[in-house]
């Protein structure tokens, strides 16, 4: 084996381009192909976090036997937690597509002190293939304090993870 073989160009623009040294090993052959069946998806309740699981359905498509599993994440202090935004969209993406035959969708409430690690937790429990969650909406200030919470689990998970945003002013 050359070690050019390790190299992979990279383009940065028509005049640029830079070259990446990649293992063989992490190198994906031709013919694979990105399998996403097991999906996770953490609910808010906020406008991004409904984008999101607008989104699935499209994504889902593409899945041999999805399997979808739902879960809102709530602190322990939180003594009257609203589990109707679960609710809600469990009953959309059944609409959608729980008549698909192979697919399951799974809905649950967790209770933890850190979103982030609890969803982390949930994606290695499960397999998960893919998180799929709404961005942000709290200012910079708030997240200079309590953290970006899909930021963390990006950062920190071993899986795919799909961060939504809507339009602004939506």
């Amino acid at each position: 084996m050359k070690l050019d073989d390790n190299f992979c160009t990279t383009n940065i623009n028509e005049n640029q381009s830079r070259q990446i040294f990649q293992p063989s090993s992490q190198r994906a052959s031709p013919s694979a192909k990105l399998t996403i069946n097991r999906w996770l998806v953490p609910i808010s309740g906020g406008p991004n976090a409904q984008q999101a699981v607008k989104l699935l359905p499209g994504l889902v498509s593409l899945s041999y036997k999805p399997e979808i599993r739902l879960c809102q994440v709530f602190h322990p202090s939180n003594t009257n937690h609203d589990p109707s935004a679960l609710a809600e969209e469990t009953k959309f993406l059944s609409r959608k597509i729980g008549r698909r035959i192979g697919s399951r969708i799974v809905s649950s409430s967790v209770c933890a002190k850190a979103i982030p690690e609890a969803v982390l937790d949930l994606a290695k429990t499960y397999k998960s293939d893919a998180i799929i969650l709404g961005a942000s909406r709290e200012g910079i200030f708030q997240q200079a304090i309590k953290g970006n919470i899909p930021e963390a689990i990006a950062l920190h998970s071993n899986c795919t993870v799909i961060i939504v945003r809507g339009a602004l002013g939506n």
